[in-house]
């Protein structure tokens, strides 16, 4: 009984427990009702997210125990901090830089898939898997390295395994203009269709361009030298990303050390490239005429010297 105005009221007070919203309703059997329904339907939201719960954490587990789903990126999302220092460092990985340094496929193939201390086991996920893409004191890679030993077999073997074609910020080198300094046309087309940067510099500022246009001492001294170069600078200019323009930090260009090294050949294909994007900006200017405007725009600024 409602004693200000004379009626009955029904109470209702609602309280917080555990995240769950309970409410004290009087004895009236609609009040009952809906309560009963809110508790039926929060309980079936609450199975449905424990269920989703356990599935999802079934799958993780069988990622980490599954060797199909043992990719470079997948282990990485395991490890710890200290786990991803160790798998970074060249200690840890210097056989596998030993392997590959040595053209052993098969050996390079057994680390890459049995890890350290591997051979087979059951308990794939405690395996410490070497580092594909890891570097030495110079930033080199693995795959650096088989790209510069010109083993075809082996860089396929790394590129499967998770090595990256394009490294990523921070990088030193880079395996395409490993293979341009190299001259080895068949490495540089798959490095390109795999995703490299042509355009990609390394320490100094120097691009693949640069590399093809300035060969190692090995392959500038043989008899094959310029045909190595043009068809590396082909390869690189047919690639609508290149920029011949682009000069490393000692501010020399491609075409500076085509001209360096007299590779002739070279050098006119980067010629002819570098004149066809100015005939192409000539273009787009109207034959010249918007930029000769602006010339005399900034002409007119000058005051005749007295």
């Amino acid at each position: 009984m409602n004693h200000r105005g004379g009626a009955t009221s029904t109470t209702s007070r609602v309280r917080t427990i555990e995240g769950w919203f309970v409410e004290d309703q009087s004895s009236s059997a609609n009040a009952n009702h809906r309560t009963a329904i809110s508790r039926l339907r929060a309980i079936v939201a609450l199975s449905s997210l424990l269920l989703s719960y356990v599935m999802l954490s079934s799958y993780r587990e069988s990622r980490v125990l599954s060797p199909s789903y043992s990719t470079y990126d997948d282990r990485l999302d395991r490890m710890s901090m200290a786990e991803l220092e160790a798998f970074h460092s060249y200690e840890q990985n210097a056989p596998l830089f030993e392997a590959v340094n040595s053209n052993d496929v098969e050996l390079v193939r057994t680390l890459l898939r049995d890890g350290i201390g591997g051979g087979g086991g059951g308990e794939r996920e405690r395996t410490i898997f070497y580092n594909v893409n890891a570097e030495d004191e110079s930033g080199i890679t693995p795959l650096i390295l088989a790209t510069l030993s010109g083993n075809v077999q082996l860089v396929n073997l790394l590129l499967t395994n998770g090595a990256r074609a394009q490294p990523p910020p921070g990088f030193r080198h880079t395996p395409l203009r490993a293979a341009c300094l190299t001259g080895n046309a068949q490495l540089i087309r798959l490095l390109l269709d795999m995703g490299a940067d042509p355009n990609a510099a390394s320490e100094g500022g120097r691009t693949p361009l640069m590399g093809a246009c300035y060969l190692r001492p090995q392959y500038d001294e043989g008899p094959d030298r310029i045909q190595l170069s043009f068809g590396a600078v082909s390869l690189l200019l047919a690639d609508a990303r290149t920029d011949p323009s682009l000069v490393n930090d000692f501010g020399e260009s491609a075409l500076d050390l085509c001209r360096e090294r007299m590779y002739n050949k070279s050098m006119a294909l980067i010629r002819d490239s570098i004149l066809g994007g100015k005939k192409k900006m000539k273009k787009r200017t109207k034959g010249g005429k918007l930029l000769g405007k602006l010339g005399k725009l900034g002409r007119r600024k000058e005051k005749p010297k007295k």
